[in-house]
């Protein structure tokens, strides 16, 4: 595709037009296009103006409120558990190769349990220990 460099003038004349259009002054944006080659552009700057349309903007108002109001009633009578209830943890994450032979080790030297494990015929892809 070739490379088109900018032409200022067009530049210029679709600025000056789109910014006649959104002062409001009366006059058509068009008048200030000496040629067609922007035309298309400034309709359809024209069109954009318009949007949103006002029944649009009014429905999604509604249909927002509606949501919120339904999250507001939902979050108040599914909510079972009080925070001070909420169990919160960390849990560190290792990477290793021979899984099996480091949980073993961790059994031996810390007396850790095994709480949990996933494998695989191509080993462990992962396991819990506490």
């Amino acid at each position: 595709m070739p490379k088109r460099s900018p032409n200022n003038g067009h530049a210029e004349q679709l600025n000056l037009a789109i910014e006649a259009m959104l002062a409001g002054t009366g006059g058509d944006a068009r008048s200030y296009i000496a040629g067609s080659e922007i035309d298309l552009l400034v309709r359809i700057a024209e069109k954009l103006r318009e949007l949103p349309r006002k029944d649009f903007k009014e429905r999604l108002k509604a249909d927002l409120l509606k949501v919120d109001l339904e999250e507001r009633s939902t979050s108040v009578t599914t909510a079972t558990k009080s925070p001070a209830t909420t169990r919160v943890f960390t849990a560190p994450r290792i990477t290793l190769k021979n899984v099996a032979k480091a949980m073993e080790f961790y059994k031996n030297a810390f007396g850790a349990k095994e709480t949990f494990r996933f494998e695989l015929g191509s080993g462990i892809p992962h396991a819990e220990m506490m």
